[in-house]
């Protein structure tokens, strides 16, 4: 869907963050029986704790960064939101700041040599942040759980 072609590989590194005995779960049924929980907080009984999945998005990170050129990341929105906290080095756990809406897309670079993000329309207009990056200096990141829905969201703010 993306167009990549051949060029795209699965990288079990972005696989859904595993759920464990929460998976089928609406949020609410888990609030029932644990009041409070929150994923990034507390990961998942018989599943991954945040700081598993954000080991996991650090190899991703790690292999994005060396990669020449720009790199499209595709996954679900749990673990992209620890992937944007990695990339900024935040703790797996921060990635309850960042809301990665169904078909969200935004870019991971670097303002002024410091690991950054924002949405993909503020840098395709080629704002004053990260959009002024030479193309190797980005990686660009995307969330699908819905089919024909975007939603947008400013992911930093630059002064």
């Amino acid at each position: 869907m993306a167009g990549l072609g051949d060029a795209a590989v699965i990288d079990p590194d972005l696989a859904e963050w595993n759920y464990g005995e929460y998976e089928g779960l609406t949020p609410k049924q888990i609030h029932e029986e644990a009041p409070g929980w929150l994923i990034f907080q507390d990961g998942c009984p018989g599943g991954e704790p945040p700081e598993q999945v954000g080991a996991r998005v650090d190899r991703v990170i790690a292999r994005a960064r060396a990669a020449d050129g720009d790199v499209a990341l595709f996954a679900h929105g749990h673990v992209l939101r620890v992937l944007v906290a990695r990339w900024i080095g935040s703790p797996a756990g921060a990635g309850q700041h960042f809301l990665l809406d169904t078909g969200t897309l935004c870019v991971l670079g670097y303002y002024r040599d410091v690991p950054a993000s924002e949405d993909l329309e503020r840098a395709s207009a080629g704002s004053h942040g990260l959009g002024q990056l030479p193309r190797n200096k980005k990686k660009r990141i995307g969330s699908r759980r819905g089919r024909n829905e975007t939603t947008r969201y400013p992911t930093c703010d630059h002064p």
